[in-house]
């Protein structure tokens, strides 16, 4: 799945409103989607952070879960290889933004 995984990026000069022209976005498209999770990602984002990033992401997908049929157990010591899995088993045959 993530390597078919695209992320959406707005690039450009700071403070023209892409942040809130997405979050707009994402909250008038909100009801077409099983589920959404958003984090802003500097342009200095690196491997480092990739953690961090999933685990945030992990913890609003299971917010939004209605039946927790897999409780989300402790993500702060899963690595990375695991968190990828654990969003992949929970965005599985779902529509997503």
């Amino acid at each position: 799945m993530f390597s078919k995984f695209r992320p959406k990026t707005k690039r450009r000069i700071r403070g023209l409103g892409k942040t809130t022209l997405a979050v707009a976005v994402c909250r008038q498209l909100k009801t077409e989607f099983q589920c959404q999770a958003q984090e802003s990602v500097s342009q200095t984002f690196s491997a480092k952070d990739l953690q961090g990033l999933l685990k945030r992401l992990l913890r609003q997908i299971a917010e939004q879960e209605v039946q927790q049929v897999h409780p989300l157990g402790n993500i702060d010591a899963m690595p990375v290889d695991e968190l990828k899995r654990e969003l992949e088993k929970r965005l599985s045959n779902k529509r997503y933004k």
